[in-house]
């Protein structure tokens, strides 16, 4: 992956990429993202919007 999209991922997605400084030998991200360029924006906004989803359905079911 290109190193300037790889720093907008950390920088969007700062939770999912939260070991990215960590050593290669406590986490893969050291390594940083090793893959194309496109798929991964779509990975992290999905999951980004499931955890959004889930938070607002237990909120209601919390509130109840």
């Amino acid at each position: 992956m290109k190193k300037e999209l790889q720093t907008q991922l950390y920088e969007k997605y700062p939770k999912i990429f939260r070991q990215k400084d960590e050593s290669t030998k406590t986490s893969c991200m050291g390594w940083g993202i090793c893959c194309g360029d496109g798929w991964v924006y779509t990975l992290c906004s999905t999951c980004r919007d499931e955890k959004t989803n889930e938070e607002e359905r237990l909120g209601k079911i919390n509130n109840l």
